[in-house]
């Protein structure tokens, strides 16, 4: 270190030198004025001797002028001594001062000295790395005593090699900032392998340093403290920055109730122009009765306050929600417009609850969990998919809950480990990701499981009952299996072409009948190849021209077209082209020529059918005709044998006449029947429709069938329901069919027995029921009974031609109406006619003449 003496020595030397220099200036002038003087009398009394006159001049002036130059001469010498005296003098003070200097000098780098040897001492008392700049601004290590840090200065500085990132550019600022204003700084930086370092960097003269040392004990805490306070500083700024651009007033308060902050927008609200302005003049946004009323509310619950204010903004009243949050020693206060929001959660709420009236009418079973993992939302497709109490599920109960609850009542999988199928499924809480799972139930249903996670953080589960749509899946398969086998083996030929025109399927009976290579049409050939191949075995022109359009033309309208060709060899093939709905084409071929054969042989069989049938007709109808005139005679005869008119006949007369009478009446009904029957096929019957008393009507039948019920010992019970008094139908031909239906029923019934008629309405039609108790009428034969000659006796003494309830059903037929029965075999037969009432709503009857063929 460079000695550098004190500055009173520096003044006092000064001083010597000064006085020195004056000191030999005034000599040298003396000593110069002295030779002047001496050299100008030397001239003067050369140029008088010289013979010059001299004016003036005379001994006097010659004294004079020696006298002078001795005085000079004196005060040359006298100047010298003086001059030589004051340099002594100044010698000896400058002695005397350069050795009091010398010692003091001595002292100060002695305890300069100590000062560097206490330096040193300090400076490696603690492991340190001083880096220092010289004034060129080449870096050198000053001091190097401290691990983890890079010993060489050019790997040292660069500080992303071995500082964490935060450290790498707080160290640079600092140092950016020292080597531009020369302001000093502390701070704290931390290696990549977390050793916490103290830094303070500084300038001394001409020189910068940085000094780093390890943070330790009560440094290392104030190095984390400053640390955290400069992350609080800057957490600050950054808070404010962000409250800056939030487009709600936030402000903070003191615990007197001041502003001592506010952001732009709570600025521009107030209509101040800045910060400053706010906080002086403590421009109020909140009325006051509402900062009287948010403190309260502060003081008394400890903790944030909401409440929903009206503030004057832009000088329109509006609604905000205010949020007071206490701080320590300040209060923040936010502000946000709610018309908005308001808007948007009305909004909101009519799309949710759109949604939730959607998804209540969806069949798939909808449940929405919160982020708490509690039921948020439920359709009924899902209460009724599980058979869940509404009120349960009104609870809002947890997903864990509800899946132990549907585990109580067996609806869920065979998982083995419940526990853990149950934690793997909440899992979708924690994952976000969608889940999907199929269920296979033990009442044999599957459910298709989808699990969403929500936004909010819950999650939607989503349940299809799947059960018949895997079992028509399992169907479609097995019927195109089906279908593929049938179109394997029929014999009708099947070819399926593409919109393209290319053959898409086809059947071996098609590759057999064109007598085709299931190779070649395996390469999916185009209709024309087809069309050129088949046109060997049948060159008809026009019919291949209508297939080749109807596959390969493109048309709006597209109908089924058919015909047949003849082939070469004589054979018949009827040909189908057939539109399908994907705008693909079916063709089928059949080989129809036995079946031509015979179709022709079967027309020619067929009509030689209805021939005898028609004679048949005619032979019974003309037949019929000329047995009823006798037959007529031979009742009327009897009965006037009967009456005592005549003449008294014996028993036996008697029996034999009323067995006379009773075959011709039993035989005049089948011929009536038979009649009736041909009048009905001709299509000549006609209703004679008039208002009916049924009651009469039904008397008028129980009337006819009144020997039967005597003879047999037969109890008729009747029973006319309310509503059916009266009804618009043929009288005649509606007391035959009652009559018929007794007398079945009379024919069918044991002695002794109970046949029940009876009547009832039902809408616009009438219902006539007889019902007996005899033997019924076995399943396989409850078809047929309606037929035509077909008689059941089943072991009775019932005999007839078989023409009672057809000619009934034919009836009945013609009325609108319609027949049916209901027996059981052993326990009795039931049959009901229903017939339209035809009356108008003025209770008068409806007439009109039904057709003849109304059946």
């Amino acid at each position: 270190m460079a000695y550098e003496p004190h500055a009173a020595t520096r003044i006092s030397q000064g001083t010597m030198l000064a006085r020195l220099l004056a000191t030999s200036v005034v000599c040298v002038g003396l000593i110069a004025l002295a030779l002047a003087v001496g050299t100008g009398g030397s001239g003067a009394e050369g140029s008088s001797s010289g013979g010059a006159p001299v004016i003036g001049g005379g001994v006097g002036d010659s004294w004079l002028r020696l006298k002078v130059r001795h005085l000079v001469i004196i005060a040359v010498i006298g100047g010298a001594l003086a001059f030589v005296a004051v340099a002594v003098v100044l010698l000896l003070n400058a002695v005397r001062d350069a050795r009091r200097f010398e010692r003091e000098a001595a002292g100060e780098v002695q305890s300069l000295r100590a000062d560097l040897a206490a330096a040193e001492l300090v400076l490696h008392a603690e492991p340190t790395v001083v880096v220092s700049w010289e004034p060129s601004g080449s870096p050198g290590l000053f001091a190097h005593a401290l691990d983890g840090v890079p010993r060489d200065v050019e790997a040292l500085l660069r500080f992303a090699s071995w500082l964490d990132e935060a450290s790498t550019t707080q160290v640079r600022k600092r140092l950016d900032a020292m080597f531009r204003t020369g302001a000093p700084a502390a701070f704290t930086l931390r290696t990549r392998t977390g050793i916490a370092l103290e830094a303070s960097c500084r300038v001394f003269g001409e020189r910068a340093f940085l000094r780093l040392r390890e943070a330790a004990g009560e440094r290392l805490r104030f190095a984390e403290l400053q640390r955290q306070y400069e992350m609080l500083a800057v957490d600050t700024t950054h808070t404010r920055a962000v409250l800056d651009t939030l487009p709600m007033p936030v402000w903070f308060v003191d615990a007197d109730g001041r502003i001592t902050w506010a952001n732009a927008t709570y600025v521009d609200a107030v209509d101040a122009s800045a910060l400053a302005e706010v906080v002086d003049g403590q421009l109020e946004l909140l009325e006051r009765r509402d900062r009287q009323e948010v403190r309260a509310r502060l003081k008394a619950a400890g903790e944030t306050v909401r409440a929903r204010v009206y503030m004057i903004v832009g000088g329109e009243r509006r609604a905000f929600d205010l949020v007071a949050v206490p701080l320590e020693g300040t209060t923040a206060l936010f502000a946000s417009d709610v018309a908005a929001l308001e808007a948007a959660q009305g909004e909101l709420t009519r799309q949710s609850a759109a949604n939730e009236g959607t998804l209540d009418r969806v069949s798939t079973a909808v449940a929405i969990f919160g982020a708490d993992q509690r039921l948020a939302f439920f359709n009924e497709a899902y209460a009724k998919l599980w058979g869940l109490d509404p009120a349960f599920l009104k609870e809002t109960p947890l997903d864990s809950e509800v899946l132990d609850h549907l585990r109580q009542a067996g609806l869920l999988p065979d998982t083995g480990n419940f526990r853990s199928w149950r934690s793997r499924l909440l899992d979708v809480y924690r994952t976000r990701q969608p889940m999907e799972d199929w269920w296979h139930l033990a009442d044999g249903r599957s459910i298709h499981l989808r699990a969403e996670p929500r936004p909010d953080g819950g999650v939607a589960y989503l349940f299809d009952d799947v059960t018949e749509r895997l079992a028509l899946e399992r169907g479609l398969n097995e019927l195109i299996n089906v279908q593929r086998e049938t179109l394997d083996n029929l014999a009708e030929g099947v070819a399926v072409f593409a919109p393209d025109g290319r053959l898409r399927l086809f059947n071996p009976s098609f590759a057999s009948i064109w007598r085709l290579a299931d190779t070649d049409l395996a390469r999916n050939p185009h209709i024309e190849a087809v069309i050129a191949r088949c046109r060997e075995l049948s060159p008809d022109v026009a019919t291949w021209q209508s297939i080749h359009s109807a596959v390969a033309t493109i048309s709006d309208v597209r109908e089924p077209i058919n015909g047949q060709m003849r082939r070469s060899d004589e054979s018949i093939i009827a040909w189908t082209c057939i539109p399908l709905p994907d705008s693909a084409t079916l063709l089928t071929f059949i080989d129809i020529t036995d079946q031509t054969r015979v179709e022709r042989a079967l027309i020619e069989r067929t009509e030689a059918l209805e021939q005898a049938d028609r004679l048949k007709n005619d032979f019974v109808s003309h037949v019929s005709y000329e047995l009823r005139t006798p037959m007529t005679n031979i009742i009327g005869f009897s009965q006037m044998l009967r009456s005592d008119g005549i003449g008294p006949l014996n028993v036996k007369q008697r029996e034999y006449l009323g067995h006379i009478l009773t075959s011709s009446n039993t035989l005049l009904a089948i011929i009536d029947d038979i009649l009736d029957l041909a009048t009905i096929d001709a299509g000549a019957m006609e209703l004679s429709l008039a208002r009916v008393m049924i009651a009469e009507m039904i008397e008028v039948a129980v009337q006819g069938v009144r020997e039967k019920l005597d003879k047999d010992q037969i109890r008729l019970r009747v029973a006319i329901g309310a509503g059916t008094e009266i009804i618009v139908a043929d009288p005649k031909r509606l007391r035959q069919v009652i009559y018929n239906l007794l007398t079945n029923a009379i024919g069918f019934s044991p002695n002794g027995a109970t046949v029940h008629l009876a009547t009832r309405r039902e809408g616009e039609m009438i219902v006539f029921e007889v019902a007996d108790t005899g033997v019924g009428i076995p399943v396989d034969k409850q078809e047929e009974i309606f037929e035509r000659f077909v008689s059941n006796p089943s072991g009775t003494r019932h005999r007839g031609a078989g023409l009672g309830l057809s000619v009934v059903r034919s009836l009945v037929d013609l009325h609108g109406g319609t027949i049916s029965l209901s027996s059981v075999p052993g326990e009795g037969t039931t049959m009901i006619v229903r017939i339209p009432a035809r009356l108008k709503h003025d209770g008068q009857p409806e007439l009109r003449q039904l057709p003849a063929d109304a059946a």
